[in-house]
């Protein structure tokens, strides 16, 4: 579990406007929080980031 007191919000472009929240910019952002979390993890074979 990663904690974070940035705010997910529409105005920062991580929620839309129904308050949906964009995934593909929440796993940009927080990449390296992400691999962190599953490194080390046998099972884990982390994708090729762009």
């Amino acid at each position: 579990m990663h904690a974070t007191f940035d705010a997910w919000t529409t105005e920062n472009g991580l929620l839309t406007p129904t308050l949906k929240i964009k995934r593909d910019r929440l796993e940009r952002r927080y990449a390296a929080e992400i691999d962190r979390l599953y490194a080390g993890h046998a099972l884990f074979d982390p994708p090729a980031r762009n």
